[in-house]
């Protein structure tokens, strides 16, 4: 009985040191930068990312404008022979309704990926001020050296490929960056087209790789 009662009082030891430090990593990450948070700001981030990571961007005094999504464009051998290139797809929102329909799926694994390397993405030297380099990204990618987030996307894109309705052998797969302008909140009441004030960032194509299946 005693020997339980231990086991039990280190366990709870343990778990509330685990929801400390947890609490005192997300506090780190939110707030502004100090030295504290400088000097061990790679153990925050390694910590957070990337299932963790906490967006207030939707509060005043500035909520959201747009919204952004991760698209992807394949090229794959039809059973004739040829190859083709597809329609682009909009990958989060292909990723949010298979989820959606299987609560299960292994799939949301994916989508947490697309949703925090995309924030990793816009942050890399390929973009500056909030515009692509496209002369950065044409030499990165011809030396095969591109930013590790844009290769995770397009691995993520890779292992989507199954549940589109695309059929054939996939030879070739690029993503790129949906934008979505819509309405500020004051004026909230107007209408927003899905269609319209949209804008898109293309990256080049790659060579589609084997990845491994979720379901």
């Amino acid at each position: 009985m005693k020997q339980h009662q231990t086991i039990r009082n280190v366990c709870l030891i343990g778990l509330t040191a685990l929801l400390m430090t947890h609490f005192l990593m997300t506090l780190a990450i939110t707030l502004p930068p100090t030295p504290l948070t400088t000097e061990y700001g790679k153990a925050i981030d390694s910590w957070m990312h990337p299932y963790f990571l906490q967006g207030w961007s939707f509060f005043a005094p500035t909520p959201p404008t747009e919204d952004d999504f991760v698209i992807a464009q394949y090229k794959y051998t039809t059973p004739s022979g040829s190859t083709v290139e597809s329609p682009w797809i909009n990958l989060s929102r292909t990723l949010n309704e298979a989820i959606q329909r299987n609560r299960l799926s292994s799939l949301d694994i994916v989508q947490q990926t697309v949703n925090n390397v995309y924030g990793d993405l816009i942050k890399s030297p390929l973009f500056k001020d909030g515009k692509l380099d496209e002369k950065l990204l044409e030499r990165v990618t011809e030396d095969h050296q591109q930013p590790v987030p844009l290769h995770t996307l397009e691995r993520a894109a890779m292992s989507c490929y199954r549940i589109t309705s695309f059929r054939g052998e996939p030879v070739a797969v690029r993503v790129g960056i949906l934008i979505h302008k819509f309405p500020r909140f004051t004026h909230r009441y107007e209408k927003d087209d899905p269609a319209a004030n949209n804008s898109e960032i293309q990256m080049p194509f790659v060579p589609f790789e084997s990845v491994a299946a979720f379901d």
